[in-house]
Parts: structure tokens; sequence; C-alpha cells
């Protein structure tokens, strides 16, 4: 496991607040929480990190995720996490990380300097020191949507902090993302004059920085041994921002056909032990519908 240095600096005073957290040597990144991150807290049984979509609307996926622990009465024992990557262009803080255009989703390294750090390890590193303040934490779950669904997806395959913390129940939930990442070179529909469809992130070759420390074989027991849950819309059927390059279409052709095959694929390749599918009846492409829907808090909260 690669080293970090991690650096809590600020507090968080109140409800909702949003702070600059510092990372590596001198780069940070701004995070939403519900709770204080740096006092002792023993209510907190819970941690769940939520990764905004390609908008980059942090403060919203951190909301829509707060009001549905609201709504299960979970709100006061669950530490409710998002990270807002952003990319080349937008308002930053100073020396705070950013991305060329959505590479986060995907675990590349920040455009910053001298801390490049992968928006992987940014979670990595928060999930590694953030347990300390928490003597009564059990589960820790990582989820996002859409481009935060596909941050999701290859995130579940190449962290080791499952392993670094085996005393914690992890769960992965992955919502509508535009792509998975495949651990073979089998693929649900015909690959036609695509020769980089298996290439990362849609597939295993020629790797990112982060994933180039990740064999094939551990990313496939990753995968078979952890709890994941393919969350569908039961209507996301729409190709609006849907990522239509041939890696993305011997996926299928749509968000819910790729995660249904998706589902088939890994039972066949892999035969998960924790592996699930959980869809929700009449919602599209709708963040805030999905974690609020009544799958959404079970998969989170309960």
């Amino acid at each position: 496991m690669r080293n970090l240095l991690f650096f809590l600096v600020l507090s968080l005073p109140c409800f909702g607040a949003e702070e600059f957290l510092k990372l590596g040597k001198s780069q940070g990144l701004t995070f939403h929480a519900n709770h204080p991150l740096t006092e002792k807290n023993e209510t907190i049984e819970a941690i769940v990190v939520v990764v905004h979509g390609i908008l980059r609307n942090a403060k919203d996926y951190f909301d829509w995720t707060v009001e549905s622990a609201e709504k299960e009465g979970a709100a006061g024992r669950t530490l409710i996490l998002a990270p807002h990557f952003k990319n080349e262009g937008d308002k930053a803080e100073v020396n705070e990380l950013f991305w060329l255009e959505g590479d986060w989703k995907t675990g590349a390294n920040a455009l910053t300097y001298p801390d490049t750090l992968s928006s992987f390890t940014v979670v990595d590193g928060a999930l590694a020191e953030l347990p300390k303040y928490f003597p009564n934490l059990k589960r820790i779950t990582v989820t996002g949507h859409s481009a935060g669904g596909q941050f999701t997806s290859r995130y579940s395959a190449g962290t080791q902090m499952p392993e670094r913390l085996p005393s914690f129940e992890w769960r992965f939930v992955i919502a509508n993302p535009s792509s998975f990442l495949f651990l073979n070179e089998e693929r649900p529909r015909p690959v036609v004059d695509c020769k980089g469809f298996n290439e990362y992130p849609y597939g295993l070759e020629k790797p990112n920085m982060y994933f180039s420390g990740v064999s094939a074989e551990r990313a496939r027991e990753n995968v078979r041994s952890r709890d994941i849950t393919i969350f569908q819309g039961e209507n996301d059927t729409e190709t609006e921002l849907l990522d239509q390059s041939c890696e993305a279409m011997a996926e299928g052709k749509n968000r819910f056909e790729r995660g249904t095959l998706y589902f088939d694929y890994l039972v066949g390749f892999l035969n998960p032990k924790k592996l699930q599918r959980v869809v929700v009846p009449g919602v599209g492409h709708d963040g805030k519908l999905m974690y609020q829907s009544s799958e959404g808090q079970r998969l989170l909260f309960l």
C-alpha cells in the first residue's frame, strides 16, 4: 500500500459545513460533512462517502444523502462525507487539488504540483485517518451516482482499505454509471474495430498510476470477495451524457442495460460472494431519487 500523508487541519463547526482538508505536503480538497471530522464522537457507527456526478455538484449529493439519512433516522449515527473533485478551470481554493476534465472519476492523478495525488488516494487517505475519531464505528460505505458510479466501480476493485481496516464492514454501492471496469477481455456485446476496448478505465490493460500497483488477480479477488451492489434506476435508458465510445458501447446500449449485463458478467466470471443488484422502480438518471428511495435508504443506512 502506498504511503499516505494525510492531515486534518480544520474541524467542522456546524451541520453541513464545507471545509478544506490538507492532503500530502501542501495540497488539499474540499469536503462536505454533517459531523465534525476531528472531534471524538462515540455516536458515529457508520461512514458514508458519496461521490458526485460529472457536474461536480458535491453539495447537492451531500444534501440528498443527508435528507435520506434523516428520513431513516440515521443522520445522528452516520458521518456523511462528500468530496468535491474539481476540474481544471473550476474555481479552486489556494493549493486545492484539481483534475483534467473528468479524470477524477477513474482515479487519475491531479494536475497540481507537488502533490499529484490520485482521486482514489484522496479517499483512501480520508478513510485511513477518520476512524480514530469514531471509536464505535462499524461500517464504511462508498457510493457514487453517474460519474460517481464510475468512480465507485473502479475504486471498489482497486482500493486495499478493506484489508487495511478489516474490523469494519465495507460496502460499495455503484449507482447508474455510464461504464464499468471489466476484469478480463469478455464483453456483453460484440467488440468491432475497437483496439483499446480492454484498456483502463474499461479494462485492466495500460492502467493508470493507482491501478499499476493492483494486479489483475488482486482486482478480481477484490470484486469477488467484497460487498458490492449494482444500484440501478429502472428507467435509466436515455442517452444524454452517455459514454458512446466503442469501448463503452461494448458494455451495452444504455446505462440500465450496461448495469444489468455487468451484473450478469460478474456472476458468470467471478461468482462473487456478496454481489447484488438492486433496481429502483420508475426512476431514471436521477441521483436524488436514487438515494432518497426506500431501496437507497436500505443500502446506505441499514
